[in-house]
């Protein structure tokens, strides 16, 4: 899948966002993965905020708020 068809699904459907759709999008946006401890993964790119996504343990998707945190970091919602 494209980044743009995985950003429109993304906007789309907030609730339906998997880990590695996640994974996808922030190395594609120019995050790397820095550190991963249990659930928690945290990508880091220079001179931006590091965005940690926590990985859903009862459900494949990741939860919303992680979601929109992400892509308020990403400024896709303009």
């Amino acid at each position: 899948m494209s980044i743009e068809k995985l950003i429109n699904q993304i906007k789309a459907n907030p609730n339906k966002v998997t880990e590695a759709d996640c994974d996808k999008l922030l190395i594609a946006s120019g995050y790397e993965l820095r550190r991963s401890a249990g659930s928690h993964k945290v990508y880091h790119k220079a001179n931006s905020m590091p965005i940690t996504i926590i990985s859903p343990k009862s459900s494949k998707y990741v939860r919303p708020e992680y979601v929109e945190r992400m892509t308020k970091m990403l400024k896709l919602g303009e």
